[in-house]
């Protein structure tokens, strides 16, 4: 399931870089690493440092393959990962200051948008060393009918974690009433998901936050909680205001300080109801 990957490098990527992104990928159970360089491959300096990096891998007893591109960056990536069949596509995060980003956009950010691939992003961890098992995991959940794609991940026998945190960030319903039955359906859904994951972790925990920026939410969450990975789902359909300002799985990566999975799926809370049945309520 989580076998093959895309890895999107520079020429003049860092190989002590790729090696500590490429052992935290062995808590997938990761056996092929397809490197992609997008750009031209002429220049004997940069096939040397791309090749040094492929034997690298290959030392860490993974199979590679190395592959060209050429065009816009994000565009072919994309395409790439659908060509080869990766599982998903790994990227490393690039920090960038506010003013440039908002000027010269992110590629990280551009792929997240465009896949309808898994996507992960790597930041090294605060006062987490990427070598060893991740102990934590939290998945952030929109408590939707997509959570059971996303459950195929968490449960899968090659993934190594020993806890999981279920965090749903919701907003408040406008009267008490609706309250109560919006924490009673919260309740019971994320119950759900926990009996579904009972038997792949030691240990589980339930957290619900209320209003707030949810990608932040989902950031400081899983620092005090130490997580070593977030995983959340992508809608397929933004809103307008989604259009301009990202998604919350295209914010998360800038805001969280430990690698992130964007799984195709959707973040987006249940009480929140589908724009056909809003449509016909008014009708």
């Amino acid at each position: 399931m989580l076998k093959n990957i895309l890895f999107p490098i520079k020429k003049n990527e860092k190989t002590g870089r790729v090696l500590e992104m490429a052992r935290f990928l062995k808590i997938f159970d990761t056996e092929k690493i397809i490197l992609l360089h997008v750009g031209k491959n002429n220049g004997k300096e940069r096939l040397i440092n791309l090749k040094r990096i492929k034997e690298a891998l290959e030392n860490e007893s993974y199979t590679t393959e190395l592959i060209f591109r050429q065009g816009h960056v994000p565009a072919r990536i994309v395409r790439a990962g659908i060509e080869t069949e990766a599982s998903f596509i790994c990227l490393p995060w690039k920090e960038k200051n506010p003013i440039r980003r908002a000027i010269m956009g992110n590629v990280a950010s551009d792929v997240i948008r465009l896949s309808n691939q898994p996507v992960l992003v790597y930041k090294t961890a605060k006062g987490f060393s990427a070598a060893n098992e991740v102990n934590t995991v939290l998945y952030a959940t929109g408590l939707m009918s997509t959570d059971i794609k996303i459950l195929n991940y968490l449960t899968y026998r090659g993934f190594k974690a020993q806890n999981l945190i279920l965090l749903h960030v919701g907003e408040r319903a406008p009267d008490p009433v609706a309250e109560e039955d919006r924490i009673k359906r919260v309740h019971n859904s994320m119950s759900g998901i926990e009996e579904k994951c009972t038997l792949s972790f030691e240990h589980i925990e339930k957290i619900e936050a209320v209003a707030g920026s949810v990608s932040t939410q989902i950031a400081r969450k899983a620092s005090r909680k130490g997580a070593g990975l977030i995983i959340i789902g992508k809608v397929d359909k933004q809103r307008p205001f989604e259009k301009i300002t990202g998604s919350v799985a295209e914010s998360l990566p800038e805001k969280a300080n430990c690698p992130v999975l964007i799984i195709p799926g959707g973040y987006r809370g249940i009480e929140e109801k589908p724009e056909e049945e809003k449509t016909n309520e008014k009708s």
